[in-house]
């Protein structure tokens, strides 16, 4: 009796001896054109982190200084 687990193989092959082998090698390339043409997430390039650095340094400053403007409130 056969398994699902030999169901499945027997299932992938006959599906891998359907494909002309220049089709599927024509299809390869073209998902993976597909996949590097995607756009990539931007929120982490060199720049990115700099913009960022840059923009919570001038959030910090800013809060110090205002703590220093603030009066004390223990004397």
């Amino acid at each position: 009796m056969a398994t699902m687990d030999d169901w499945i193989a027997w299932e992938s092959a006959k599906r891998l001896r359907s494909w002309d082998p220049a089709e599927q090698w024509q299809v390869l390339q073209q998902t993976i054109t597909w996949a590097e043409r995607q756009a990539t997430v931007r929120r982490n390039t060199p720049t990115a982190c700099l913009r960022e650095q840059r923009h919570k340094l001038c959030q910090m400053r800013t809060r110090q200084a205002d703590q220093e403007l603030e009066p004390d409130a223990n004397t």
